[in-house]
């Protein structure tokens, strides 16, 4: 596996990635998404795809293909693979600024993803955050030796002092697209009363980033939270 000649892609912004007509369309898939009974809503703000669902849909199979093209060719990275896409409807009610993932964190599971902005995102709407890392490197380690029960410990939280400076809320127009891994420093932003925040994320899996553990590994993770 491979990212780009330095190894330390943590996340970009791709301005007017996708066209206002291409918007409209994806705009109109998110709302019969959380009108259909049928859909898989995982949470009553998000609606998951998977990758074999999403090849019934063609702009959705189209705009996939578009972001794993910017992937593979503008980030320099190989052996990539859709694994999901969620649609978000993000609430003030759902929020809560002492909580994960309003912190600033890391995913156990890591894979690259890319967020499409459907409308255009000012603070109020509650931006995903973004932060630079003073060693991008320490977050694999971390990650790698997380036990099961690491989300009530707060174990992928980010400090302060792990940042190069504050986190950025990341404002933009609809039609653009943010790029991160996520082992970057992320977090959701809060929605203020009387706003919304529609996105639909794409979640790529990459070979070499989550390499299957052993049965023992697994053993060892899981008598390591019982006793934490």
């Amino acid at each position: 596996m491979k990212l780009n000649k330095e190894n330390n892609f943590e996340y970009s912004i791709s301005r007017s990635f996708l066209s206002h007509e291409n918007v409209s369309l994806l705009s109109s898939e998110f709302g019969r998404a959380f009108n259909d009974p049928k859909t898989n809503k995982i949470h009553p703000g998000v609606v998951q795809f998977s990758a074999k669902q999403i090849k019934s849909s063609e702009v959705l199979s189209s705009i996939s293909g578009q972001i794993m093209s910017h992937f593979t060719d503008a980030i320099n990275v190989s052996g990539i693979a859709l694994d999901k896409v969620w649609f978000v409807k993000s609430q003030s009610k759902d929020t809560d600024p002492k909580k994960l993932p309003y912190l600033p964190h890391f995913d156990k599971h890591r894979y690259l993803k890319a967020m499409v902005y459907l409308h255009d995102v000012v603070e109020d709407h509650g931006p995903i955050h973004l932060g630079k890392l003073t060693n991008p490197s320490d977050i694999d380690v971390r990650r790698k030796g997380l036990p099961t029960n690491y989300k009530e410990l707060g174990l992928n939280t980010i400090s302060a002092r792990e940042l190069k400076s504050n986190m950025m809320p990341i404002l933009g127009s609809k039609g653009d697209v943010i790029f991160f891994d996520t082992n970057a420093a992320h977090c959701a932003g809060i929605v203020s009363q009387g706003f919304e925040r529609h996105v639909i994320r794409f979640d790529f899996e990459v070979h070499g980033f989550n390499p299957r553990r052993s049965f023992f590994q697994r053993l060892l993770s899981a008598i390591s939270s019982r006793f934490s």
